[in-house]
């Protein structure tokens, strides 16, 4: 059964093939990789106000910040633009009345153009030594904080091992369960998970604020069984046959 996503199209038409099968780690040790940043807002302008310039003051020149302005009524992706920075892409994801974090992951990822990944979300302030310690990932891992209270999310991995698996699972609605099952898939993948222990500010640990803009309903038990569906199965190759190219625009 073909699982690749229609999205890889986007990627192969800027990057060229996509690599395929099963991960092999390398003892090659990369050096200073370019990263791009991945981060995105639906109505929390405040959060990006601080989040942004933290990100633009600690990237260096090659990286990239994809921004997604996830429907923001408050006009965060304008906002970022104003900021007039060449590191920076925006990218708008419209008409979406509850926030889909596996969607707007998806729909940063398929915009970036270096090697490395960053997924953040925008009520985090990272700090320099963290990306240090990624753009110096081995290939065959990913790296993650160590597990806490709203900092599960943060990860990074390398651009070919994201669309190897196809991007974040976005049966899963709303934000929960997303990031734990794409480290899954990433192990199911031979990509090896690497905690990493670096302090990260939240901004707002309000676990309130933080679902505002989530869908309503019990959310957390259908995404839970969801993913018991995906492990039943050992299905690591998420959301097959997905159109990217209709879902968002610059």
């Amino acid at each position: 059964m073909n699982r690749t996503k229609n999205y890889t199209t986007v990627y192969l038409n800027n990057h060229g093939q996509v690599q395929r099968g099963v991960v092999q780690p390398s003892q090659k040790q990369e050096r200073n990789m370019n990263l791009s940043i991945c981060t995105y807002s639906k109505n929390r302008l405040k959060h990006t106000q601080q989040a942004v310039p933290n990100l633009l003051n600690i990237t260096e020149a090659g990286d990239e910040i994809v921004f997604v302005d996830y429907s923001c009524q408050e006009g965060s992706g304008k906002w970022v633009k104003s900021l007039q920075n060449p590191k920076i892409k925006v990218i708008y994801v419209d008409n979406r009345q509850w926030w889909h974090a596996a969607h707007a992951r998806n729909c940063a990822a398929v915009n970036t153009k270096n090697s490395i990944l960053v997924f953040m979300d925008i009520d985090n302030i990272i700090p320099k030594e963290l990306l240090s310690t990624i753009r110096n990932m081995p290939r065959g891992q990913f790296y993650a904080l160590i597990p806490g209270p709203d900092i599960s999310g943060f990860c990074a991995m390398y651009r070919e091992d994201f669309f190897k698996i196809n991007g974040y699972e976005e049966a899963l609605v709303g934000h929960y369960y997303e990031d734990t099952n794409m480290y899954r898939a990433l192990d199911l993948a031979t990509v090896k998970r690497i905690d990493i222990k670096i302090p990260v500010r939240v901004l707002d640990p309000n676990t309130q604020v933080r679902i505002l803009e989530a869908q309503t309903g019990d959310i957390w038990s259908q995404n839970e069984a969801i993913t018991n569906v995906l492990r039943q199965k050992h299905l690591y190759r998420n959301n097959v046959s997905r159109n990217w190219a209709l879902d968002w625009h610059i």
